[in-house]
C-alpha cells in the first residue's frame, strides 16, 4: 500500500470516529451514567460504565458503518491499485429480459430451498435460454472496478451476517451485473465481469467457523467462488497484506480516538 493511501486511510477513520464522537452525547438523548444504569440495570451486572454507553449508540454506530465507513473504505483501498473505482455505482446496459427471468427463478429457487448454488450450473442456465425482448436495465454496485484484472469487479458489500433477504437480493443483483457485463462489455475487453458478495469483517476468525456458524449464507452462494470473508474481501481488492496494514492503521487511530473520548468523559 503506497504511504499517500495509508495517509488517506488514516484521516478518513479519524474523521470518522470524530464524527461518531460528535455526535455521542446526541445520540444519548443527554442521558447520564446514573440514567443509563436506571435504564439497563440487568446489563450493568456484566458492562462497566462505558460498555452500557457502547449499548446504547451500537446500533447507531453500525448503521453508519455500513453506510459511510465500508464503501469508502474499500474505495481507498482499491484506488490504490487501480484507476476506475467507484462506489453506489449505476451499472446500465441492454439485456435479454429472458435472462432476467432466468436469474430471478434461480434466486428464488435458492431462497427457497429448492436448489444448491453453484456459479458454473446456474451461468450455463443462464445463457441457454433463448435471448428473447432485449431491454434496456440497470444495477447498483456498492463498489465496482471497472479495470479490475480479471474483468470488470461488481462487489455488494453487507454486514457480516446477512438474513436470507439480504443473502437472495445480493446474490440477484450479482446476476444481473453478470449478465449486463457479458451482453454489453465482454466484447470491447475480453474478459467477462466478476462479481461478490464482500464481508467486512468476520467475526468467527476463521472462514471454516464463519461457514459452521452461519450457514444461511450457503443457502444462496457458491461460498468459495462468490463470498469474500473478512481479510479476504480486503485483500481481493488491494493486494495480499492489505487486511494487516489496515488493522496497523486501526490501531493507530484507535489510540487517538480513546483521548478525545476520554477528554469527552466517554471513558472511565
Amino acid at each position: 500500500m503506497r504511504d499517500e493511501t495509508r495517509e488517506k486511510i488514516r484521516e478518513f477513520l479519524y474523521n470518522f470516529v470524530s464524527e461518531i464522537i460528535r455526535n455521542m452525547q446526541k445520540e444519548l438523548g443527554g442521558l447520564s451514567i446514573e440514567k443509563l444504569r436506571r435504564a439497563y440495570p440487568f446489563h450493568s451486572l456484566l458492562f462497566e460504565d462505558e460498555g452500557l454507553i457502547a449499548f446504547k449508540i451500537q446500533r447507531s454506530i453500525v448503521t453508519k458503518m455500513g453506510r459511510k465507513l465500508y464503501p469508502n473504505l474499500a474505495l481507498y483501498v482499491a484506488q490504490d491499485k487501480y484507476k476506475k473505482v467507484y462506489i453506489d455505482h449505476k451499472i446500465i446496459g441492454s439485456v435479454p429480459e429472458s435472462w432476467i427471468n432466468k436469474a430471478d427463478n434461480i434466486v428464488d429457487d435458492l431462497r427457497g430451498g429448492k436448489r444448491r448454488p453453484n456459479v458454473l450450473n446456474e451461468w450455463r442456465e443462464i445463457t441457454s435460454t433463448p435471448q428473447k425482448n432485449i431491454k434496456s436495465f440497470e444495477v447498483i454496485a456498492d463498489l465496482y472496478i471497472e479495470d479490475y484484472e480479471e474483468g470488470p469487479l461488481f462487489m455488494e458489500i453487507k454486514s457480516p451476517l446477512p438474513n436470507i433477504d439480504v443473502c437472495a437480493e445480493s446474490k440477484r443483483k450479482m446476476l444481473y451485473f453478470k449478465i449486463i457485463a457479458y451482453t454489453n462489455m465482454y466484447s470491447s475487453i475480453g474478459k467477462l465481469g466478476v462479481a461478490y458478495l464482500g464481508l467486512p469483517y468476520n467475526p468467527f476468525i476463521t472462514r471454516e467457523d464463519y461457514l459452521q456458524n452461519w450457514q444461511i449464507i450457503k443457502r444462496v452462494f457458491d461460498v468459495d467462488k462468490e463470498v469474500l470473508i473478512g481479510e479476504e474481501m480486503w485483500n481481493k481488492i488491494g493486494g495480499p497484506g492489505t487486511f494487516d496494514e489496515l488493522l496497523k492503521i486501526i490501531d493507530e487511530v484507535r489510540e487517538k480516538a480513546i483521548k478525545i473520548l476520554r477528554k469527552n468523559n466517554y471513558l472511565f
